[in-house]
């Protein structure tokens, strides 16, 4: 009985949903790992006899394995599934909690430096002739600005990308998710609004500039935005004019977040 496992690269282009392929030296088909099934039929025929017969088959069998890859808490996912060719494959979520000291889990990826597909818990692909390892995904957590609350210097405002803003109320001694988050958790800056307690902005890469009127506990999107929603700073003056620094260079507002003027003369 041959185990079906061979060495495989995952190929790039595979789409979600679509089975993981095999990069082979030669154009020898892989050997399908079977197991034994065995059923026993019993009936009865007009004068109450019972009869019986054994039949016994085999059917092609896959496993599906979730490798940490680094992970240095939390349990190993199992797929107890045994898969045949052709069937539909649901990807789990990281429900065992595995994280990794000073990165995010980000999803699972048919190759362990993160080059084959990428998967989120419940996409799905179909199983194809070999077993399927499904490795982590892990980003390093990068925090991008932190600021203080202007009227409780002790509290402090921290954005991490890919984590959304975190608060701390003992200097930075220990620290919180809020639980109330803007529309994209891939924060870049925060800052303070000077002549307005409580009024808290960040800029998000994809989703614009989201403010807050008290201190974090709720967010909306500004009603204005830049062109390019991209953003990846943002700094006011003495005036309070707000500057937002785009991948297509920057635009300012003199209304709070209402209207954006780009002002890229003289810049690359």
């Amino acid at each position: 009985m041959a185990n079906g496992k061979s060495g495989t690269n995952r190929s790039n282009s595979m789409k979600k949903g679509s089975r993981p392929t095999n990069s082979r030296k030669n154009s020898t088909p892989a050997s399908p790992r079977v197991r034994r099934t065995t059923v026993c039929a019993i009936a009865q025929n007009s004068e109450g006899t019972s009869f019986g017969t054994v039949l016994s088959f085999t059917v092609n069998g896959y496993t599906v394995t979730y490798n940490g890859n680094g992970a240095t808490s939390g349990s190993a996912l199992l797929d107890s599934g045994n898969y045949t060719n052709e069937n539909s494959v649901t990807i789990l979520a990281n429900s065992g909690g595995l994280t990794r000291t000073g990165y995010t889990f980000a999803g699972w990826n048919t190759a362990a430096n993160g080059s084959g597909t990428t998967y989120q818990g419940g996409d799905s692909f179909t199983m194809g002739e070999s077993d399927v390892t499904l490795y982590a995904i892990w980003q390093q957590i990068k925090v991008t600005a932190i600021v203080p609350d202007p009227a409780t210097p002790a509290i402090l405002y921290a954005a991490i990308d890919g984590e959304g803003i975190h608060k701390s109320t003992d200097s930075g001694a220990s620290w919180t998710k809020l639980s109330v988050q803007p529309g994209n958790l891939r924060v870049k800056a925060l800052l303070f609004y000077p002549t307005t307690p409580g009024s808290l902005y960040t800029v998000t890469y994809g989703s614009g500039i989201w403010k807050s009127s008290d201190s974090g506990a709720s967010w909306i999107s500004c009603s204005g935005q830049p062109a390019n929603l991209n953003i990846l700073s943002l700094q006011i003056d003495g005036s309070g004019k707000l500057y937002a620094g785009t991948e297509d260079g920057v635009f300012a507002s003199a209304d709070g977040c209402g209207l954006w003027t780009p002002m890229n003369s003289g810049l690359p």
